[in-house]
């Protein structure tokens, strides 16, 4: 679970989302509905949810109930998701979470950039978003400018610039038998279209090999859904800006059809809500993280797949919901 609180701590965070998702203009949608109820047993270890008698919680109201500033950072991020489930942005929700945020201490950048978006700068808040996921796989990226290309440096090659030793290293993971890890990784690539990095189109190694192993290990796919799901695993993780460098960034580009820069796209409605808590805690109990430097990726491509999952953790997808 990502909270170890009780009922009672429990009901009052599933009534704070409530309060959120009442507090836009559309009322209470039959989205925030599956988002709260689906949120208490995946990520509170709650019994099934009945939205309509959960009591809305105020911001001073939860601020008393929650005992640890743990909890008070991670029930803000679930409330900031809660604010864009709807597929909008809407002002007055964010001015509600800035409210809970306030009441529970919790003073983060991406409180920042969600309120820039909503209050019409929608540009700085892309920018923002673009230049910290760049720092998430390339900490080098860290202190540019936000007026620079951030994501330039993910894509290292073009114009027949190709590392032939390199490349021809990941087109060897295709000769590797059926099962493995190496295996699995080359042929996400190739039924996916996607170019192996050292190629003129391929992206940079650092974000490849985490990035895509989390495809791989999680089962997520590359559309818009699956993006999303592996936002989530990964910000669970690897929590370092977590909401700044996944989430915020894949619920702009795959949920709410906001283009953050060149090199990304973008697409309405792919968030669902009981496969994104999921990824949250699947992400949260994976043992190790993939963007630890201490990680052999290319030891890990011999083995099987089966056995890699297994030793970092990785739960069979919907192991961990609740009926």
């Amino acid at each position: 679970m990502i909270l170890e609180i009780d009922d009672i701590q429990a009901r009052t965070v599933l009534g704070a989302m409530k309060c959120i998702a009442t507090g836009g203009s559309g009322g209470l949608s039959e989205m925030d509905s599956r988002t709260i109820e689906s949120a208490g047993p995946i990520l509170m270890g709650t019994d099934k949810v009945d939205v309509a008698s959960l009591s809305e919680t105020s911001p001073e109201q939860l601020a008393a109930t929650l005992r640890t500033s743990g909890d008070a950072s991670i029930v803000a991020q679930i409330l900031t998701i809660m604010s864009l489930v709807g597929g909008v942005l809407e002002p007055q929700k964010t001015n509600l979470l800035l409210e809970f945020a306030a009441a529970l201490s919790v003073d983060e950048e991406y409180l920042e950039i969600l309120n820039d978006a909503t209050s019409g700068r929608i540009g700085r808040a892309t920018d923002r978003l673009s230049q910290r996921g760049a720092e998430y796989f390339l900490p080098a990226q860290s202190g540019h400018a936000d007026s620079d290309d951030p994501v330039a440096p993910l894509m290292p090659y073009g114009d027949g610039e190709t590392e032939p030793a390199l490349e021809e290293r990941y087109m060897k993971l295709g000769e590797l038998s059926e099962g493995t890890f190496g295996k699995a990784f080359f042929d996400h690539f190739s039924d996916n279209d996607l170019d192996l990095p050292a190629t003129d189109r391929g992206q940079v190694e650092a974000f490849v090999i985490p990035h895509d192993s989390t495809h791989v290990l999680s089962g997520y796919s590359t559309d818009e859904s699956g993006e999303i799901l592996v936002a989530a695993f990964t910000a669970a993780m690897h929590p370092r800006k977590p909401m700044e460098a996944q989430i915020l960034p894949a619920m702009f580009c795959w949920h709410l059809g906001i283009k953050l820069n060149w090199l990304g796209g973008s697409f309405r409605g792919a968030f669902e809500p009981r496969t994104f808590w999921d990824a949250w805690d699947r992400g949260n109990a994976t043992r190790f993280d993939l963007f630890d430097p201490e990680w052999d990726f290319w030891a890990a491509a011999e083995q099987p797949l089966v056995q890699v999952r297994q030793s970092l953790g990785v739960a069979d997808s919907g192991a961990m919901l609740h009926a």
